[in-house]
């Protein structure tokens, strides 16, 4: 289906048995608004639902599967306002996986996930994180927001060791951070040019390096 220019919709929610969504398989559709994704699908390749610039909903059941989310899978999907994973067991999303949704402003993550990779949501229109639950995340990969001025405040989670470089730079509506207790590492340029950043809160028992 890549690279349709008359494909509306799919019954992809209508098959019960599919478990993998390959490689841009459906990607630069450029009339697609809708998927539902089927309850047994546990992975979703890279660039799986890329540059699909009128897709405005992406319908996740009850039960679902999902557990790996794939390098670009929504890159550039630049009409997606919202995203739902609540309802999965991700434990991975894939680098530069929601980068240029450039309306998306809210994404549910589930207490399973345990990798975000680099680039993630850059440039997205996110407002605010509160990834308290991810108790399994360990590393904020690098420029992970970078460009999202939309975004107000950030709370991670205790178990973050890590920062890297370039993760919130350019996110110049920040204005409050809750760092984590485990904290050891901020790269370089984390938080360069948050010109709106005006409150830090670091729990950790040594200053991280």
């Amino acid at each position: 289906l890549y690279q349709s220019v008359v494909l509306r919709t799919t019954n992809l929610g209508e098959l019960p048995s599919l478990k993998t969504i390959k490689s841009a398989a459906i990607s630069r559709c450029t009339r697609l608004r809708e998927i539902e994704l089927p309850a047994s699908v546990v992975e979703i390749g890279t660039a799986a639902f890329a540059h699909n610039p009128q897709l405005n909903s992406f319908i996740i059941p009850e039960g679902s599967q999902l557990s790996i989310l794939g390098n670009n899978a929504f890159n550039g999907c630049n009409t997606l306002t919202t995203i739902d994973f609540s309802t999965t067991h991700l434990t991975e999303i894939g680098e530069q996986a929601f980068n240029a949704c450039s309306q998306l402003n809210d994404v549910k993550l589930p207490s399973s996930v345990e990798y975000i990779g680099d680039e993630a949501f850059m440039y997205t229109a996110i407002n605010n994180i509160d990834w308290s639950h991810l108790q399994k995340l360990q590393t904020i990969e690098g420029s992970l927001f970078y460009g999202t001025g939309s975004l107000k405040s950030v709370t991670l989670p205790m178990g973050i060791e890590e920062i890297k470089a370039s993760a919130f730079a350019l996110c110049n509506g920040l204005s409050t951070l809750s760092l984590s207790y485990n904290l050891t590492a901020i790269g370089d340029w984390a938080f360069a040019n948050c010109t709106s950043l005006r409150s830090i809160t670091c729990p950790s028992p040594v200053v991280p390096q």
